[in-house]
Order: C-alpha cells, then sequence, then structure tokens
C-alpha cells in the first residue's frame, strides 16, 4: 500500500482518477462526480488530494474543498474490489494533518443517496445528515419558449474581468459568503475557457449573477444563481433563469442541469415549475474525526 498527497493532481493522477471514479459510478449506478481542482480552496498550496495505491494501481482517493476558515467537504470512492480493508480511512487519517494546519472546526463526507457502502461508512463515523443537495436537469424538448419573460428594463450579458468587483458584492451578499472568496471564485470562472459568468441588470441596476460551466457542446450546468437582496423575491430570479435556457437551448445545448439545496425549497419549487426534474441527491453527513 502506497499513499501520495498532493494540493494538485499531475495528468497522470487526474486519468487514474477519473478512471476510478468511473468504474465505481458504472458499478454503483451513481452520478456525483468529485471537483478535481484545488482553484477555489483558501489555501491552495496544502494538500488536499490523497491517493492510495496496491500494486501500482489506483484503489482509493480522497478529495477535501475547504472554501472557507469553517467548513471542509469530503469526497472520495475505493474500488469495490478492494473494500473492507480500512483504505479509505487510511486516507481519512493522512488528510487530517491538512485539517489540523487550517483549524477548520467543521467536517462533512458527501454522500450519493443510492451508495449503501457510503451510507453504511457514515453510520459508523457520521452523527447526522446536514444537509441534502439535488442535482435537477432538463432536456432541450422540455423547455417552454412562453416562460420566457418579455421585460425591456431587464436583460443580461456576460461578465468580464472589469465585472469582478461588483459581482463579488452581489454574490457575497446573497450568499452570506466572504468578499474575498466570491473574488477568487469568479475570477477562477472568467480563467476557465469552459465556464462563463451572466450579470442580471434592471435597467442601470446590476440585480443578479450566475455561472456556466458547458461540460459539453451539448450539456450545460448553472449554479452560483443569485439576486441581490433588495431585488429578492420580486420574480428576478425566474426571468434570469428563463433568459439563460433560452440562450443555452438556442445555442446548441441539449440538456442543463443545476444543483439546489434542500435549505432553499423556494429555488426547488421555482425549478421544477420551470420543467426540471431530480436527477440525484448527495447527502452531507458530518463526520466526527475523533
Amino acid at each position: 500500500m502506497k499513499i501520495e498527497q498532493t494540493n494538485a493532481l499531475s495528468e497522470k493522477q487526474n486519468c487514474e482518477t477519473l478512471a476510478l471514479q468511473k468504474r465505481i459510478h458504472k458499478a454503483e449506478n451513481l452520478s456525483n462526480k468529485v471537483f478535481l481542482s484545488n482553484e477555489l480552496n483558501i489555501d491552495k498550496e496544502i494538500p488536499c488530494f490523497f491517493l492510495l495505491y496496491e500494486d501500482n494501481q489506483l484503489v482509493s482517493f480522497l478529495a477535501c474543498f475547504f472554501p472557507t476558515q469553517n467548513e471542509v467537504e469530503i469526497n472520495g470512492f475505493t474500488d469495490p474490489a478492494y473494500r473492507n480493508r480500512g483504505y479509505f480511512s487510511s486516507l481519512l487519517k493522512k488528510a487530517q494533518s491538512t485539517l489540523e494546519v487550517l483549524k477548520i472546526p467543521h467536517v462533512v463526507l458527501q454522500i450519493e443517496a443510492p451508495c449503501n457502502t457510503g451510507k453504511a461508512y457514515c453510520a459508523k463515523r457520521c452523527s447526522s445528515i446536514e444537509r441534502t443537495e439535488y442535482q435537477l436537469s432538463m432536456q432541450k424538448e422540455a423547455w417552454n419558449q412562453t416562460n420566457t419573460t418579455d421585460d425591456e428594463g431587464i436583460h443580461m450579458r456576460k461578465a468580464t474581468i472589469e465585472d469582478a468587483e461588483i459581482y463579488s458584492q452581489i454574490a457575497a451578499s446573497a450568499f452570506d459568503d466572504s468578499y474575498q472568496w466570491c473574488l477568487n471564485y469568479i475570477t477562477f470562472i472568467l480563467s476557465d475557457p469552459d465556464r462563463d459568468a451572466f450579470i442580471l441588470y434592471k435597467e442601470e441596476h446590476v440585480i443578479g449573477v450566475l455561472n456556466v460551466h458547458h461540460i459539453s457542446s451539448v450539456r450545460s450546468l448553472l449554479y452560483g444563481i443569485a439576486i441581490a437582496k433588495d431585488f429578492q423575491s420580486q420574480g428576478y430570479g425566474k426571468q434570469m433563469l428563463s433568459m439563460i435556457l433560452s440562450l443555452l437551448f438556442s445555442s446548441g445545448s441539449q440538456e442543463v442541469a443545476l444543483e439546489v439545496d434542500n435549505a432553499n425549497p423556494r429555488a426547488l419549487s421555482l425549478y421544477i415549475h420551470q420543467g426540471f426534474t431530480i436527477c440525484f441527491q448527495v447527502d452531507y453527513h458530518v463526520l466526527s474525526l475523533s
């Protein structure tokens, strides 16, 4: 057994991780994909990826995502043929040194709902489910163009680096995140050729932001959908959603997905009313490292 740790995956490590994840997803009918970048971590220099090899083959993987000083999200998996050997626990123990350096008090473990092995692990190590996140999707044929709101005072455009300050202000206020983290976030998005950020205006006022990850030429993921607090509960979220869906479907996307937390039932209801359906859910289990 050999464990490697790194703050950024090499091309070889990235390919090995994706191949392992693909095998596990196929075997267990799972969909939640681990985020293989350190760009949104509060400290990019600290190791956040942990890989366990047996006979030079990657058999277990763990990733730490720490967007703030207060919480770390852990995701990972082990090859079914190598389970019940304590491999994931070994990676978790290795990762504790990272968490101790950052002094992060709150740790959650992501487990997709159908993953029985993950739930069995959590039954021993976790105290409760803190929150649930759903991924929803809509096929192009399900999009009803009559949902698009025609309001001459509302318009949307792609964000540029010159918009980073106002984007960060809107996002920080809407999500109760730090301004600096949101600034790092938009900088990361604008530097990635597969991602775009959009800004919604009402006349000259910036009232909302959202992001798009172009996963492929025909599939897009919406995230970071936020309306400024002074403009919430006035229908602007629905208008922004309608405008981006119309843009994406008319530009070649055949499917658009998004994620929503169970703590936001109004957004979940809006998305379902617009034609989205739930694909899968991920539960965030509170993990005890003691």
